[in-house]
């Protein structure tokens, strides 16, 4: 890259000197120009725009501290390196003073005025590099902004330890503007069938609507199945009509409808008492219907207001962990704190519905769905007992499961997945992650290893010597079965001609080849 550089003394003699004298572009320069006096230096500099400046310090007119001045306030990156004698040293200390870090010394050789040049070539470059790597991380941080944000806000609601001096650290490091003393978290809750679809659309027509209202969004996150907002602390009222036509527009484009919770507003660190409070307030559903707003009024004035605290994500945790002792103790709690309560029958089921979906969570996929097919005894149970031993039965036959699971040995597992990859051969997206995620409900690479352990093989090598030995197998069994229908039945779907180029890797021998050898 070439800087352009202006060059200002009133002496014609020196300013003549150093333009000739000086090779401009062997130091990465270009001189655009010269000027007798600071007024027209700073003329020149308005319409020319130069990287570097090199300045006389007394001259008429406009002296070279004045031009340096004005410059710096109106064109802070320019550059300056001073001119000054013997006698002017007091000039060139208040130039320092306004920046300057590069001056000469009056009379100076070729020498000394490229080696100073090369040293303001120098500190532009470092700068102009600095602002591109600035530019850089600036951008990287505006594209992963809206997902930091997203995350901030799940930590907070899910995290107790985050306090107001947190608030303000990430505040200021996501660039996040409280305009209001308070602020409002709304949850959304998608009633019926829908899927992550539903939840992105839940915010991108909520944000418009705001963004039209003049309402200050802050953070917004999908936590769960649920969506939630924080926002300014703005008038309930406007609030609630905004949040109606919302729900207008929801059903027209995907016929479902939404439970918002609205609490009152709070301190921004606050905000995980408002999310709790806010799933609280659904549990009016089951007297009010779905689709309906709740805010601190409407749950307050119920007759039936009222709640306990129990902390689902503690029995959970017990479960996975296959403490049965510990789980059948924390549901005597929780149904002896209902029992104070002395609830009625609806609210109790309430409760439960909602304990219910955590311990059911926690079970594998397949055992899931037979499970949540069992919610419609509910309708059936009666009394309190039938309802606690309904719970406790299924709450510990999963904590059961996960008990005998953490007590198994690791070959029992390596047998059984042999024994799906013999009896699944035929699938060709048959992995490691596969089994991981869909059978074992492990992490893969604990998987992998016990399974390497357990064989001396890796998982991708046994797997594929099972199925060259299996079509091994089939060729000697039968020489009229094709090479198309061996490679399908071993995993090869349609790609015959990658199966036998396999073949050949592990037998020596095309599949054609070798079913000559037994035909």
């Amino acid at each position: 890259m070439v800087y352009k550089v202006l060059l200002v003394d009133d002496e014609p003699i020196i300013l003549a000197g150093i333009a000739r004298v000086v090779p401009w572009s062997k130091h990465y320069t270009q001189l655009i120009g010269t000027a007798n006096n600071g007024i027209t230096a700073y003329q020149s500099i308005v319409s020319q725009q130069p990287d570097i400046v090199i300045c006389d310090i007394k001259m008429p007119g406009m002296d070279g501290l004045q031009l340096i001045s004005q410059v710096n306030h109106e064109y802070p990156d320019i550059l300056f390196i001073i001119l000054s004698g013997y006698e002017e040293f007091d000039f060139a200390k208040r130039a320092m003073e306004l920046g300057v870090k590069h001056y000469l010394l009056k009379p100076c050789s070729e020498h000394e005025i490229t080696d100073v040049l090369d040293q303001a070539v120098h500190q532009i470059t470092e700068r102009t590099h600095k602002q591109q790597h600035l530019q850089m991380i600036q951008s990287d941080l505006s594209r992963v902004l809206p997902k930091m944000k997203e995350q901030l806000l799940i930590e907070f609601i899910t995290n107790k330890t985050y306090n107001r001096e947190d608030w303000n650290y990430y505040s200021e490091l996501l660039k996040l503007n409280f305009s209001t003393h308070k602020v409002r978290l709304l949850l959304f809750d998608i009633e019926g069938d829908h899927d992550y679809e539903h939840l992105f659309a839940t915010n991108n027509i909520f944000a418009e609507l705001a963004q039209f209202h003049q309402f200050n969004i802050h953070l917004s996150s999908i936590v769960g199945d649920q969506f939630v907002i924080i926002m300014d602390d703005d008038p309930v009222d406007q609030l609630i009509e905004v949040v109606n036509r919302f729900k207008e527009i929801y059903w027209n484009y995907y016929k479902l409808q939404i439970t918002v919770a609205i609490p009152d507003a709070a301190e921004i660190e606050q905000v995980r008492s408002l999310y709790k409070e806010a799933l609280k307030y659904l549990t009016l559903r089951f007297y009010e219907g779905k689709g309906i707003i709740i805010t601190s009024a409407a749950f307050s004035n119920h007759p039936d207001y009222d709640f306990i605290e129990f902390d689902n994500d503690h029995l959970a945790v017990l479960i996975h962990s296959g403490h049965l002792q510990q789980v059948k103790d924390q549901l005597n709690h929780f149904f002896a704190l209902l029992t104070q309560k002395r609830f009625e029958i609806s609210l109790v089921k309430s409760y439960c519905i909602d304990l219910f979906m955590t311990i059911v969570k926690q079970a594998r996929s397949d055992q899931m769905n037979l499970y949540l097919k069992q919610m419609v005894k509910f309708d059936a149970l009666d009394t309190f007992e039938q309802i606690q031993d309904f719970i406790l039965q299924i709450a510990l036959e999963i904590t059961q499961m996960f008990d005998q699971l953490s007590k198994s040995k690791t070959n029992s597992i390596v047998s059984d997945m042999i024994d799906h990859i013999k009896e699944n051969l035929s699938d060709s997206t048959l992995s490691l992650t596969k089994l991981a995620k869909e059978k074992f409900f492990m992490n893969v690479e604990y998987l992998g290893k016990l399974f390497r352990e357990e064989t001396g093989f890796r998982f991708t090598d046994y797997l594929m010597s099972i199925r060259i030995e299996s079509a091994q197998d089939m060729i000697m069994e039968s020489d009229l079965i094709k090479i198309s229908e061996i490679a399908e039945k071993v995993g090869f779907e349609d790609n015959p001609q990658y199966f036998s180029q396999v073949f050949k890797k592990y037998t020596g021998f095309t599949p054609s080849a070798f079913k000559k050898l037994y035909s």
